[in-house]
């Protein structure tokens, strides 16, 4: 099964650019390797953009075998789900 991850890097001059990682997973039901945090930006009192970043990496997973993604990157987009509109439950 395969995946996509995307996050946003800055690079030397300070342009924002995006990076995909391309994932295989043994099966469906195996994971991605990571343990994930999340915060929420809160207006008017109402959650309205959910941020997921990657807390570890577990060495040989998919995601740390991939080696683009780091501890602290925001994941944006996985399995082609924006994650600015889905709960921290990926």
């Amino acid at each position: 099964m395969t995946s996509f991850c995307l996050k946003e890097a800055s690079s030397k001059n300070g342009a924002k650019t995006l990076q995909i990682a391309r994932l295989t997973k043994p099966d469906a039901t195996s994971g991605l390797g990571i343990s994930l945090e999340g915060t929420v930006d809160v207006e008017d009192g109402k959650e309205v953009r959910p941020h997921h970043y990657i807390r570890s990496i577990l060495p040989k997973g998919p995601i740390g075998l991939n080696g683009v993604l780091r501890s602290g990157d925001e994941l944006l987009e996985v399995r082609s789900i924006i994650n600015v509109s889905v709960s921290n439950h990926l």
